[in-house]
């Protein structure tokens, strides 16, 4: 019996793996063809495209249209399916795929009109900018002609089939991309909910604007921000997916600062860590242009590279360009119109159609405003004032221009274009020129307005009086110590600008890193000098914290061993140390009990380790450290003690009672999960890579975690998904890393092989030598009219 039954599980298992065999091998056959000859009829000429050992093509044409249809084929081939989900997202069709699980992010979409904005975008662009993004959609469309049956394999596991590819489509990616990194809107609901909960010099101590400004709340601002702040306050939460997070590295260098003589131009774009990769590699020769660096799936430019004679990069300036609007009701027809300092309005209201999956669908009612897009509410109507919601956004044309700029008065005519999202563009050219512009729209408010808080829309100051003039945005041309460098932290003093560009940044941890870094190498840069910046793991954030954390007077065994780690530790935010994650979690629970007491429900949502208030709460506003909730009075050390406390029980829980066997990267990992199939249970088992990784929320080498309230709260969900090291001296000697690979195929072995260099900051260069492109050019394929 026992024999028959082993027969039987046996027999059963061969015909699982057989069939499950038999699956991935008929799934092989939407792989790309990377060798021979394929036809793409909107050609002129043939091209000739060469994939290295990784498949990062270089793509020889006769032209730039070729050129721009290669891209798009190859675009197609290798990332079709994060294509069509980026066009679903600008769209607001998800629901299609996924069902309701994404009609919060349809109803974004479709409340903002992205998809209407980039189709009036695309009539009014310039002819060559138009004629680049027909180019490369003609590229898509010829390969979706080429394989219509052995797509991808997420459209057969969902059973989507894609559309032609529209510029419409492309531009999508531009909208998306600004509003990723465009979180202003976000700041102004935080602290509207906040100002329900506490008084506001206790708001401004939450919130720290690690400037020198004063009081971000000032009398003025509350009087006149009335009682906009209770309304947006109930404003929905933004989707997960519209992530908070938005961060990056870059620094150039003078040629009298570096061995070779020439400018060094560094940047690491920091967005969410997903799997296909954010960017793809490609090199495009022509006889008219070469350029190398990192493309977007879905655009025909480089966003970030070098053409031969100039490199470019890019950081998010943190720009404040968004304000919420409460609208206050006509009070003779409230669901109808709104007020307004000229008197009462009708909303433009237009009733559209979100598909759901399987057949059905949803009705939404769009309402547009002067102010700009009623946003998805369940109370009240508050409107979307947002400097990148304008018709005319010539940022295409501005990448268009840049791809070509060799010149810093070529340079500065191309950053003057961009209209979002607002950025600090980095520029060097081979002739020893380096540069960083302030670039995008920001808002023109009334006097005595500064963005903080909302307004109701009657509020005298409610309407813009305009956008900025891009010729008064702050620039920076070879500056007197040959060096500019930026980590999203203050880039400009306000009396230095024509504009205040925020009132709020980032913590100036990583800054500080890197400047301290570039300083060790002093004036004789190489490109390795950079790379050991980029790579840094150290937290000046932990060095500013821990003394505090160990005041703490632990009682329990674990609590004292953590101590005395924290007490050894030299802040290295090192996947195989203990010690960064006791201080992770010991910071978080920090704030649990410096501020539950005080938020109540509403500390739920504000739960962040925010240094600022962290620091100042522990030396300065130390009335935070109180618990309100017993009848004693609590001093600063209780609140380490308590936090350390916590800390080790939650970390023994995950990590087991022995801290000796404690890492900071079992916490710390990537997930690099499929940014589809990592939803379907086996399937993500083939797709996914998780990985665990060294960095920190403050580190040079930076590793977002999720964050405290999160299942995973230490999870890596937010970096460097690409590195690249200029020296103008030789540049096909740059250097790039990249978080994944160049395919989107889970089957692919490019889906995830530049992942562990990537991890440990490694590099690999695109051979730009025709002698180097032709020995390292593993595959050739031939694209025919």
């Amino acid at each position: 019996m026992l024999t028959r039954a082993i027969k039987i599980l046996l027999g059963l298992a061969t015909v699982t793996l057989l069939l499950v065999g038999g699956a991935l091998l008929w799934l092989t056959r939407s792989l790309p063809e990377t060798e021979g000859t394929l036809a793409l009829p909107a050609l002129e000429a043939e091209v000739t495209v060469l994939r290295d050992d990784h498949g990062v093509p270089t793509i020889r044409a006769a032209g730039m249209a070729d050129a721009y249809r290669a891209l798009g084929f190859l675009h197609a081939q290798d990332r079709l399916w994060q294509m069509e989900m980026a066009r679903r997202f600008g769209r607001g069709t998800l629901s299609r795929v996924a069902g309701s699980a994404t009609l919060r992010l349809d109803r974004f979409a479709r409340a903002l009109d992205l998809a209407g904005l980039s189709e009036r975008q695309a009539a009014a662009l310039d002819a060559p900018t138009r004629a680049a993004l027909d180019a490369y959609a003609q590229g898509v469309n010829g390969f979706l002609d080429t394989r219509p049956s052995d797509l991808p394999p997420e459209f057969l596991l969902t059973g989507v089939e894609p559309a032609p590819w529209t510029p419409t489509d492309s531009l999508l990616w531009g909208k998306l991309m600004a509003l990723q990194l465009s979180g202003d809107w976000r700041d102004e609901l935080e602290r509207s909910r906040l100002l329900q909960q506490l008084p506001p010099k206790r708001v401004d101590q939450l919130l720290p604007d690690y400037s020198d400004s004063p009081a971000s709340l000032s009398g003025a601002e509350l009087a006149a921000a009335g009682a906009a702040p209770r309304i947006v306050a109930g404003l929905e939460t933004p989707p997960a997916a519209l992530s908070a997070w938005s961060a990056s590295n870059a620094w150039v260098l003078a040629g009298d600062r570096t061995a070779s003589g020439a400018p060094i131009l560094a940047n690491d774009p920091h967005l969410g860590l997903d799997l296909p990769a954010t960017w793809y590699m490609a090199r495009i020769e022509t006889p008219e242009l070469t350029v190398t660096g990192a493309t977007a799936p879905g655009v025909p430019f480089h966003i970030i590279g070098h053409n031969g004679a100039a490199a470019w990069g890019l950081t998010t300036t943190h720009a404040d360009s968004m304000d919420l609007v409460a609208l206050a009701p006509d009070p003779e027809e409230p669901e109808d119109r709104y007020l307004t300092p000229d008197g009462p309005l009708s909303y433009e209201t237009e009733t559209v159609e979100i598909p759901l999956r399987g057949g059905d669908s949803e009705l939404f009612e769009r309402h547009m405003t002067v102010f700009g897009p009623v946003l998805p509410n369940q109370d009240g109507r508050v409107a979307l004032q947002w400097t990148a919601l304008r018709a005319h956004d010539r940022t295409p044309e501005a990448l268009f221009r840049l791809n070509r700029a060799r010149t810093g008065a070529e340079f500065e005519a191309a950053a003057r274009l961009i209209d979002a999202p607002v950025q600090n563009l980095f520029w060097a050219g081979a002739n020893g020129q380096i540069a960083m512009a302030v670039v995008g729209r920001l808002p023109v408010r009334a006097v005595g307005r500064d963005g903080t808080l909302p307004r109701m829309s009657d509020a005298p100051d409610a309407v813009w009086t305009g956008v900025t003039d891009p010729a008064a945005m702050p620039i920076a041309i070879d500056p007197a110590d040959g060096l500019i460098a930026n980590a999203n932290n203050k880039v400009i003093e306000a009396v230095d600008s024509a504009y205040p560009i925020a009132r709020h940044w980032p913590a100036p941890y990583r800054y500080r890193r890197v400047r301290d870094g570039l300083a060790a190498g002093g004036d004789a840069h190489d490109p390795e000098v950079s790379a050991t910046v980029q790579r840094d793991i150290h937290s000046d954030f932990a060095k500013a914290l821990t003394p505090l954390l160990l005041r703490a007077e632990p009682t329990t065994d674990l609590g004292q061993a953590a101590h005395a780690r924290l007490a050894q530790w030299d802040f290295a935010m090192d996947r195989d140390l203990a010690a960064p994650a006791i201080f992770s979690a010991a910071a978080d629970e920090l704030a649990r009990a410096l501020a539950e007491d005080d938020l109540g429900p509403a500390f739920a949502d504000w739960w962040t380790a925010e240094p600022g208030f962290l620091i100042e709460a522990m030396t300065t506003h130390t009335g935070w450290c109180d618990d309100l909730r017993t009848g004693a009075t609590e001093d600063c050390r209780h609140a380490a003690t308590q936090a350390l406390e916590r800390a080790v029980a939650r970390l023994s829980e995950r990590l087991g009672p022995d801290i000796a066997a404690w890492r900071w990267g079992v916490l710390h990992t990537a997930p690099m999960g499929h940014r589809t199939l990592t939803y379907i249970p086996v399937v993500n088992w083939l797709t996914d890579r998780p990985i665990e990784t060294s960095g920190g929320d403050h580190t040079p080498n930076r590793g977002q975690s999720r964050g405290p309230g999160a299942a995973d709260p230490f999870a890596h969900v937010h970096g460097a998904g690409m590195r690249v090291i200029y020296d103008l001296a030789d540049l096909d000697a740059t250097r790039f890393a990249l978080a994944g690979g160049q395919s989107g195929h889970p089957l692919s072995p490019h889906y995830d092989d530049r992942l562990a260099d990537w991890r440990d900051g490694r590099y690999f260069r695109i051979p730009g030598r025709p002698r180097d492109i032709e020995e390292e050019g593993l595959s050739r394929l031939i694209l025919r009219p």
